[in-house]
């Protein structure tokens, strides 16, 4: 086959040529040879890369972390590194996806103060605009900047002209904030807030969602905000799965150590997949259906409902009082956990000996400090299970919580760069779990005998793995032989059974090396085809 000139990729990809070059500038391509003439030689891999670039640039970018994320994955993908490039993008969609829980955790609460849903409170006394921007948990600047830009009107005292600020006004502004925090452009809040000014309280997250024909020529995508959430999260997905094709059109392992000259077999054995939903974690009894459709084949942990600009932060009396209570919290589901719909009061533990006095009975337990330091053992792995890991799990499984919350700190040595990362990753335990981070932990602690709703869904799915027994001189010979444990999925009929990810690199030094065993950790936390590997020395 003939190499593919810059022109072939440009025209394959749609896109100019020196998009292409500047793609390989940029370090989004593997390596490019050159002919003896000094032409770019491109090859069906370097096609692919090029159309993994455009899905992830498809759509609208956010920006800081989300950004950062779908670069690395770009980037680990032309290094060759699958692994990590699934791993990257993976944490790419949770971002992603959080981002669209705010905007429609936002548009929730704006049809709720609509319909006058919210519980209605008043303010001792009108508020001057430094009160109401201490209590709203904004800036003076942002107050004046909304009214200059027809959001809200807000009255003047008649002797001093200062602005008032009274029970409808914080109201409103609560709004405000809301949308403003979940990135909701200004001119769109201005529409709809014009249309609800004329009594017209239908359909305003359409008016909130759309640009009207006479303004289609400059607008900005936050004008669209849901809808360009659920595109930049279509693409994300479209990204991943291109990843886990590339990786796909690799041989499998027992191909690759065959290739090495070792006669191989796989014996199989049963285990499971794991498929989940977005996470719901509200203060209160009411909450929103949870959004989404959740990851398959063992996406990370969910991406947290979010809102928390919907229902703010603010502390203080009047207003603020029905956010307050509605707070949202931004959760991940713990890879294997059960599904969960419960509303219960909330406990909270952060040593061993609180744990086994605490009554979790029915009860939602957060776990915080010493209990959320590390990931526990799954309770039946046997090569590695501390004491205290089984001490836990023992205490949670005889109390009976109805669901549990991690609050995690920070753990490079055990979680690298995670955070924040699953406690529990265990398809023997049975009681839902979700974890986050150790400053929303912090927050949460603070309504510690109130109710808490945790809703998501999950299911686990029955699905089957493989070892790949490699032996070098045959099957009765002395010499090593190493196995590993894999999981597979089924593609389709057609092309039968695939090993994924496939041990890369790895392989060869792990075969040809003297050591007596090698730990393979080529799958990830989120890798719901979590099998530890062991290799061993037979003789």
């Amino acid at each position: 086959m003939r190499p593919l000139r810059t022109s072939d990729i440009a025209k394959a990809a749609g896109i100019h040529v020196n998009t292409v070059r500047l793609y390989e500038e940029l370090g989004f391509l593997p390596p490019v040879p050159r002919s003896a003439n000094g032409y770019r030689m491109y090859s069906p891999d370097h096609l692919a890369q090029v159309l993994l670039v455009r899905t992830a640039l498809r759509s609208t970018w956010l920006g800081g972390e989300i950004r950062r994320r779908a670069l690395a994955a770009i980037r680990f993908a032309a290094a060759g590194d699958g692994r990590k490039a699934v791993e990257q993008a993976r944490i790419h969609l949770e971002l992603v996806r959080a981002e669209r829980s705010r905007a429609e955790a936002a548009a929730q609460y704006l049809q709720r103060w609509a319909r006058g849903a919210l519980p209605a409170e008043t303010l001792p006394r009108p508020l001057r605009i430094a009160q109401a921007a201490r209590l709203l948990g904004v800036t003076a600047d942002e107050l004046r900047n909304w009214e200059r830009n027809g959001l809200i009107r807000i009255p003047r005292d008649a002797t001093s002209g200062y602005r008032l600020y009274g029970r409808m006004e914080s109201d409103r502004l609560l709004v405000i904030r809301a949308l403003r925090r979940a990135r909701y452009s200004m001119m769109s809040i201005l529409r709809m807030l014009r249309r609800l000014d004329t009594g017209q309280r239908e359909r305003l997250v359409e008016v909130l969602d759309s640009v009207p024909p006479d303004e289609e020529d400059v607008f900005h995508s936050t004008d669209r905000w849901l809808s360009k959430t659920r595109e930049i999260e279509e693409c994300a997905k479209e990204m991943i799965a291109r990843l886990e094709r590339l990786e796909g059109t690799s041989c499998d392992t027992g191909d690759e150590l065959a290739s090495l000259g070792f006669e191989t077999e796989t014996p199989e054995f049963n285990c499971i997949d794991w498929e989940h939903g977005d996470v719901t974690l509200q203060m209160g009894g009411t909450a929103g259906a949870a959004g989404g459709t959740g990851g398959a084949g063992g996406t990370g942990g969910a991406d947290g409902a979010g809102g928390a600009g919907a229902a703010g932060t603010a502390g203080g009396a009047g207003a603020a009082g029905a956010a307050s209570r509605e707070r949202a919290f931004r959760a991940f589901v713990s890879p294997y956990s059960l599904p969960c719909d419960v509303t219960a009061p909330l406990v909270c533990a952060t040593t061993m000996d609180e744990l086994e006095d605490a009554h979790i009975t029915g009860n939602i337990v957060l776990l915080r400090s010493e209990l959320a330091k590390e990931p526990l053992m799954p309770k039946n792995f046997p090569f590695y299970n501390p004491d205290d890991h089984q001490r836990i799990i023992r205490l949670l499984e005889q109390g009976r919580p109805a669901a549990i919350i991690s609050a995690t700190s920070r753990n490079p040595a055990l979680a690298g760069g995670l955070y924040p990362f699953p406690i529990f990753e265990d398809g023997d335990f049975d009681i839902p779990s979700v974890y986050l981070t150790e400053e929303e932990g912090n927050e949460l602690a603070m309504h510690v005998g109130e109710d808490v709703l945790l809703r998501f869904e999950s299911r686990r799915v029955p699905s089957r793995g493989c070892n790949v027994i490699a032996r070098k001189g045959g099957a009765r010979s002395p010499r090593a032989s190493r196995t590993c444990s894999w999981m597979w999925r089924e593609v389709s009929r057609r092309t039968g059974l695939r090993v994924w990810p496939r041990p890369r690199r790895i392989w060869p030094a792990a075969l040809t090396g003297s050591s007596v065993s090698a730990e393979l950790n080529n799958v990830p936390h989120w890798n719901t085809e979590h099998v530890r590997s062991r290799a061993r020395r037979r003789s």
